[in-house]
C-alpha cells in the first residue's frame, strides 16, 4: 500500500503547493521623535463662546502626524503606556503642559485613543542646542 501526500495530490491537478502563510510580527513599541509642542495656554482659543484648537496646534498635529507616517508608524490597539522625554531649549514652562498638547497630538498616530493610555511617564531635560521630544509609545499586555 503506497501513502499519498497533499503534495503528491496536488501534483495531479497541476497546482503547487503554498508556502505557510506567516503573520508579520506584532510591533511591540514604536518610537519617533518630534518638535516641541507649543505650549497648552496657546493651544486652544475662544471665539464666540466656543473653544477651538488654534492654528498653530492644528498645524503641530499636521507635523506630528506627517513625521509619524514617515516614520511608518501605526496606531496600536488596546491599552498602551506612553513615555515622554522633553528637551525643553529653556529652563521654563511646565512639564504638564507639553504633556497634554504631545498626547493629543499623537491620537490617531500612536493610538486610536488617549483612553487607550494605562501608563504615562514624563521626564524633562534641557538641550538648548536641541529641543525635542523623544516619544515611545508601548503596548501593554491586556
Amino acid at each position: 500500500m503506497t501513502r499519498r501526500t497533499a503534495a503528491a495530490d496536488l501534483a495531479g491537478l497541476n497546482v503547487a503547493p503554498r508556502p505557510a502563510v506567516v503573520a508579520p510580527p506584532q510591533l511591540a513599541a514604536q518610537s519617533i521623535v518630534l518638535p516641541v509642542p507649543p505650549s497648552a495656554n496657546r493651544y486652544w482659543r475662544h471665539y464666540a463662546g466656543r473653544t477651538v484648537v488654534s492654528a498653530g496646534a492644528r498645524a503641530y498635529k499636521a507635523g506630528v502626524a506627517l513625521v509619524a507616517q514617515h516614520a511608518g508608524m501605526r496606531p496600536f490597539a488596546g491599552p498602551v503606556a506612553v513615555y515622554l522625554h522633553v528637551y525643553r531649549a529653556r529652563k521654563a514652562g511646565d512639564l504638564d503642559n507639553s504633556a497634554k498638547v504631545l498626547l493629543d497630538a499623537l491620537q490617531g498616530v500612536a493610538y486610536n485613543d488617549d483612553a487607550q493610555i494605562v501608563e504615562l511617564h514624563l521626564y524633562r531635560h534641557d538641550d538648548k542646542a536641541n529641543p525635542r521630544v523623544e516619544v515611545e509609545v508601548r503596548k501593554i499586555s491586556e
